[in-house]
């Protein structure tokens, strides 16, 4: 299955078209929900695009599966190379939103308050999420909903690499020799279980890194050369369940103190909803093989050529879609003329800019060290001459 996945320049087609696919459903996702399109198309057009949530966790489980791979396949790699990689591949295109925000927040004529300011310096520090979540620091800026997850992510790969040294001392020294998401899973159980007496945003980050290093796990599963089978994946079904169950404590809770319906788009349920929704996506891995049959890679090549601005479509899209345009009084044609221009804007800044941002990040590269990967010397080999 690995190879039939693989092309010539070494990227995982299916991963490509997927990210590409994510990215535009987002997109699509909140232009019918959250716009004024809302009230005017059709129930039946919308209804397939309400799962927006449920897209972020397919990018959680997509990152967690390409950066085992970006560090696997680097052995020799330090902290400080690491970060500025990751911090040159998210913070350009992020800061550049930031500045669109700002800029056709003026160009609507709306003005700034001291909460947009403190959000403001929340957002750049990584700091924000919605604001249903109990213990939220700060709101994304300027209402740009879908950088909620970028915090997530920022963390996720901070606390990637120093959780690969600390795996590789637990097998050194006291011989553990299991999988490496079980640590993750108690720490991120314990992480939840504080959140629910002490709510706070770090908190509720360090308890979904495991839902994001399910997609670690698969990659070591992948780069191990076995089969994506029952077997395999049960240690990421386990842990993930375990995550499912205990969010259900705080819906519980809710539903017997306020004897209120939930609402399945907020905290709790939506804790509830991601977990599930993780645990669904690795039975659809598991059963992967069968997908071949759909014939699926002519759909996924297309959506493949869109991963290049996936990041960049992802986050500029909703300030773009708040752009007041005057002078153009049809609905339609005012969403088709802000769907060019986030398409301009993700070129510019992926295609255009990115490029000179990777080439400083690469200029700022320490001297190497060995980085503990999971993966064995002959499955590195194999995947470096792929």
């Amino acid at each position: 299955m690995a190879q039939s996945l693989r092309k010539g320049s070494n990227k995982l087609v299916a991963l490509e078209g997927i990210r590409g696919a994510a990215a535009v459903y987002v997109v699509i996702h909140h232009m019918l929900g959250s716009t004024m399109l809302k009230d005017v198309a059709p129930a039946l057009l919308r209804a397939p695009f309400r799962f927006g949530q449920e897209a972020v966790i397919i990018f959680f489980l997509m990152s967690g599966f390409v950066i085992y791979l970006a560090t696997y396949k680097k052995p020799e790699i330090t902290f400080r190379e690491y970060f500025f990689k990751r911090f040159f591949r998210i913070y350009p295109v992020f800061l550049s939103t930031l500045v669109i925000s700002l800029v056709i927040c003026f160009w609507n004529a709306e003005s700034l308050s001291k909460n947009d300011l403190v959000d403001l310096i929340g957002n750049v520090f990584m700091l924000q999420d919605t604001g249903s979540k109990p213990g939220t620091f700060v709101y994304p800026f300027l209402h740009n909903h879908a950088l909620w997850s970028l915090s997530y992510e920022w963390w996720f790969y901070m606390l990637f690499l120093p959780i690969m040294h600390r795996l590789a001392f637990l097998r050194r020294c006291y011989k553990y020799t299991g999988p490496s998401i079980y640590p993750v899973g108690v720490i991120s159980l314990l992480a939840y279980t504080t959140y629910l007496f002490f709510p706070n945003h770090m908190l509720l980050i360090v308890s979904y890194l495991v839902l994001w290093w399910a997609g670690v796990a698969c990659a070591e599963i992948y780069c191990q050369g076995e089969k994506f089978s029952f077997q395999a994946l049960k240690p990421v079904y386990l842990c993930l369940l375990c995550m499912t169950a205990i969010t259900l404590i705080p819906m519980r809770e809710l539903i017997i103190s306020k004897g209120s319906t939930l609402d399945v788009n907020v905290y709790p349920f939506i804790d509830f909803r991601h977990y599930l929704f993780a645990v669904l996506s690795v039975f659809v891995i598991q059963h992967s093989a069968l997908l071949k049959n759909l014939n699926l890679s002519a759909p996924l090549r297309w959506f493949s050529s869109l991963a290049s601005v996936s990041y960049a479509l992802y986050c500029v899209h909703f300030p773009v879609f708040r752009l007041a345009l005057p002078r153009v009084h049809n609905l339609v044609l005012e969403y088709a003329l802000k769907l060019v221009i986030i398409g301009l804007l993700a070129c510019l800044l992926e295609i255009k800019l990115q490029p000179w941002w990777n080439k400083l990040a690469a200029r700022l590269e320490g001297p190497k060290v060995v980085v503990p990967a999971g993966c064995t010397a002959s499955a590195r080999s194999q995947a470096n001459k792929a």
